[in-house]
């Protein structure tokens, strides 16, 4: 994979798919990463919108500059599990991890509805970064985000829904302990879909 003006990085795994009866269906993949430098392979995932810019005072960052200064972190891997119960409901949870970096941990839960309902979109998950241990995995902190998302479909290739998200800042009480406030934000969207099979 290469993000153009920046690294490369090269994975490879195994993939399974199995089907049981139409009633539950498993997927699975597993990867061995190996990463390049200026190259995140999840730079586009659910913190993109998060971490795309950031203003804090009059320090300017962006996703772009976190890209350039990236050095390779030698290989890690990447699992996935898909249950689909009938064409209903989905629950997809990934795990990313990098071998020599003790806080690269980076997870992925969410469910969402099928597509045998066909005018409703709704979809929830959680999503956290840079993880330490097991311990670390459900604190809600500025590592954090929660999204959910609900929408009309009024044609099979359009999806009006609102999508919401929780993130969470740290801020001092007054004896000087951090806690995580949370941060609600409701984004309109309009999007369309055209599955390629």
């Amino acid at each position: 994979a290469k993000i153009t003006g920046f690294g490369s990085g090269t994975a490879l795994g195994i993939e399974t798919n199995f089907n049981g009866l139409g009633i539950l269906n498993l997927g699975t993949r597993f990867e061995r990463r190996w990463q390049g430098y200026k190259y995140i392979p999840t730079n586009f995932d659910a913190f993109y919108e998060v971490d795309r810019y950031n203003l804090n005072g009059l320090a300017f960052s962006s996703k772009a500059q976190m890209l350039n200064k990236v050095v390779s972190p030698g290989p890690g891997y990447f699992g996935d599990l898909l249950l689909d119960f009938m064409g209903f409901t989905q629950v997809r949870g990934w795990y990313s991890k990098y071998d020599i970096d003790p806080n690269g941990g980076i997870l992925h839960l969410g469910t969402g509805l099928g597509n045998k309902i066909p005018m409703i979109h709704a979809e929830a998950g959680y999503d956290k970064k840079y993880i330490r241990d097991g311990k670390d995995v459900f604190t809600l902190d500025d590592r954090s985000l929660l999204y959910a998302e609900l929408g009309y479909k009024p044609y099979p290739f359009m999806i009006i829904s609102a999508l919401y998200t929780w993130t969470f800042r740290p801020e001092s009480d007054a004896r000087g302990e951090i806690r995580y406030v949370p941060e609600k934000r409701v984004t309109p969207k309009v999007s369309f879909v055209f599955p390629i099979n």
